[in-house]
């Protein structure tokens, strides 16, 4: 048993000796405790900053696509016009142009399941939420 008290050893007054020997045994569980906390702490926060690195770089992939996305989109769009000129030309001329009519109808069921996919991955816009009025 230590005493706080430098006495050589021994302690003059047992219940003193007693309450430090318990404060220490506390202090002890308290501080392992406060360790197991800590270490805790540490995971959660790498565990947070790799998802957070990898949320970002989900962010950089859905940026991409959408922005091949939407190329796509307007790519599609420029064939649909050529083939609507196209079609134009033909009907001016007195030629069939079933098949073409086909394809445009065809290029323009594609264009818009794409654009519907796109717009799956795109948030509703919430509108904005305006402060309540101080009384």
């Amino acid at each position: 048993m230590h005493c706080p008290v430098n006495t050589g050893g021994r302690c003059k007054d047992k219940k003193m000796s007693n309450d430090f020997s318990m404060q220490h045994f506390f202090y002890k569980k308290v501080n392992k405790k406060l360790n197991q906390i800590i270490e805790t702490l540490d995971f959660f926060t790498q565990e947070v900053n790799g998802m957070s690195m990898e949320l970002d770089m989900l962010a950089e992939q859905v940026a991409e696509t959408k922005t091949i996305e939407a190329s796509v989109i307007v790519l599609l769009d420029g064939i649909k016009a050529q083939l609507d000129s196209i079609i134009v030309e033909l009907e001016e001329a007195k030629v069939d142009a079933t098949t073409l009519i086909a394809l445009r109808d065809d290029l323009d069921t594609s264009e818009q399941a794409l654009a519907a996919a796109v717009s799956v991955f795109v948030p509703p816009v919430e509108p904005p939420v305006e402060p309540e009025p101080e009384l």
